[in-house]
């Protein structure tokens, strides 16, 4: 997965169920629109290389410009890569067929619901086309739990994977939350009648 000399498309990387009834999904919705946005798309098992398959979904997470990740089916596996994508502070797109397959956590981040109806299906596709176009460009802006919650934005190593040098949790931050971790029903009850 190496880029070659000279390549200078982005990349991006799909994280969905390796499963045949999202093939057509992944090559004739998925695949056409990020292509049309400029990028060079792929999935794990689109690699050809033999070798572990966890080691090809970081590698393409690592060194994608955006992920796309498909929660249809609330697939456990893509949950696992959306969660190494969200560590690493990757762009990430989200999609899904049914708001019940995206759990809590997720719900309040905004993502693409798709149909796979004939007259629905292409609505997707150029929603999709729009998000990663303007993700080239710099004019959209992507959230995920790790880059709202935490502090300070890490920095990259060598190869481009966040490293350790900053951490996630400042020190200042880390007595606030033991703070609040300390705190009783009484002590929220204080503070709620002092902000009146």
């Amino acid at each position: 997965m190496k880029r070659k000399r000279g390549e200078t498309r982005p990349r991006a990387f799909v994280l969905m169920p390796f499963d045949e009834e999202f093939d057509k999904t992944f090559h004739d919705l998925i695949t056409p629109a990020l292509e049309q946005a400029g990028y060079e798309v792929q999935r794990a098992d689109s690699i050809d290389d033999q070798q572990n398959i966890l080691k090809d979904v970081v590698r393409g997470i690592a060194e994608a410009d955006l992920v796309v990740a498909d929660l249809t089916s609330a697939n456990p596996n893509v949950f696992y890569e959306l969660g190494i994508s969200h560590a690493m502070r990757k762009p990430t797109v989200l999609l899904t067929q049914s708001i019940e397959d995206v759990p809590f956590d997720l719900k309040s981040y905004r993502m693409i619901r798709y149909s796979l109806r004939f007259d629905k299906a292409r609505q997707m596709s150029e929603k999709l086309t729009d998000v990663a176009h303007k993700a080239i460009t710099g004019n959209i802006g992507f959230g995920n739990p790790v880059m709202d919650f935490l502090r300070p934005p890490a920095k990259a190593n060598h190869e481009g994977l966040p490293g350790p040098q900053e951490p996630l949790v400042r020190p200042e931050d880390k007595k606030e939350i033991d703070t609040e971790q300390e705190k009783g029903m009484l002590d929220y009850v204080v503070d709620g009648v002092k902000a009146l």
